[in-house]
């Protein structure tokens, strides 16, 4: 394992950490217990399946394969590009990409049929958003990180994005009793989104 990654995993946990405790604190639903039902099914779902198994299959196999058959990163096409800069870019264009995508999985009865497994989950945690498809992982996580290998960003900036996107997906659908009024409108939050979960 290497620095980027022990890191990455130590600031997840440590979020995972901050959201049990700040939903026992600020609930949105009272009363909710942190060991619900299918709690240590999600946790396997994150931990095992999708960071570790799906993690292999995604960088190893399908990342690699595409990248050998285009050697765009041997180009370095962002070397020169300021990691910060790189980390806006890939942030910005794939909350994009996430954000159509998304629309066309609840309007699309084929893309529904994937999607809908994320919308199994009776409550709505921290957790709850790693409840995922396969596929859908296997799609979302491959366009997520193959952009930032093929432009031959560093190590670091996977870290980076994947740490973000991480501890956000805990954010949105965590049990937290905020509310951003207008700015929902621009910016996610648990309670846009636990009303996004609760209509399907």
């Amino acid at each position: 394992m290497s620095n980027a990654e022990f890191y990455s995993t130590l600031t997840i946990a440590g979020a995972a950490v901050f959201f049990i405790i700040a939903e026992r604190i600020w609930p949105y639903t009272k009363g909710q217990k942190v060991l619900r039902e299918g709690f240590f099914d999600d946790l396997a779902l994150y931990t095992i399946a999708q960071s570790y198994i799906l993690g292999i299959l995604i960088f190893t196999y399908i990342i690699n394969f595409i990248d050998a058959s285009t050697g765009l990163s041997r180009l370095q096409l962002f070397r020169d590009v300021p990691i910060w800069i790189q980390l806006i870019f890939f942030l910005v264009t794939h909350d994009l990409y996430i954000y159509w995508m998304h629309r066309w999985q609840h309007k699309n009865k084929y893309l529904w049929r994937i999607h809908e497994a994320h919308h199994s989950p009776k409550k709505v945690d921290w957790l709850s958003g790693s409840r995922s498809h396969a596929l859908e992982i296997l799609i979302n996580q491959t366009i997520e990180f193959l952009p930032i290998i093929l432009l031959g960003s560093p190590p670091e900036v996977i870290a980076y994005k994947g740490v973000i996107s991480a501890v956000w997906g805990m954010y949105i659908h965590s049990n937290l009793n905020v509310r951003t009024s207008k700015l929902q409108k621009i910016i996610n939050g648990p309670e846009m989104h636990r009303w996004h979960h609760s209509t399907g």
